[in-house]
C-alpha cells in the first residue's frame, strides 16, 4: 500500500509540474500564453473534490492544483490504518 501512496504522489507532482510549465507558456502546442488542456490529468487527480471548487480566478486555479493532495492524504491514512492492523 505503501508503493500505491508513492506513486501516487508521484504522478501528482509530474501533473502539478506539467501544469505549471503550461501554463507560464514553457510547454505545449499554441506557443502563447496558457495551454487549454493544461489542467486535464489535474483534474483527473483530484477527481471527486475539485468538482466542488470553481477553476476561475487565483484562488481557483490555488485550490485546482492542491485538491488532489486531498487525495493523496485519503491514501496515506489508508495506508497507515492497514500498517497499524498487520502490526
Amino acid at each position: 500500500m505503501k508503493w500505491l501512496v508513492r506513486l501516487f504522489t508521484a504522478v501528482y507532482l509530474a501533473a502539478l509540474g506539467l501544469y505549471l510549465a503550461a501554463t507560464l507558456g514553457y510547454i505545449g502546442t499554441t506557443g502563447s500564453g496558457e495551454e487549454p488542456l493544461a489542467g486535464i490529468f489535474l483534474a483527473y487527480i483530484g477527481m471527486p473534490w475539485n468538482m466542488f471548487f470553481d477553476a476561475d480566478g487565483a484562488t481557483g486555479s490555488l485550490a485546482f492544483m492542491l485538491v488532489p493532495a486531498i487525495n493523496v492524504g485519503i491514501l496515506w491514512l489508508a495506508a497507515d490504518l492497514i500498517a497499524s492492523r498487520e502490526d
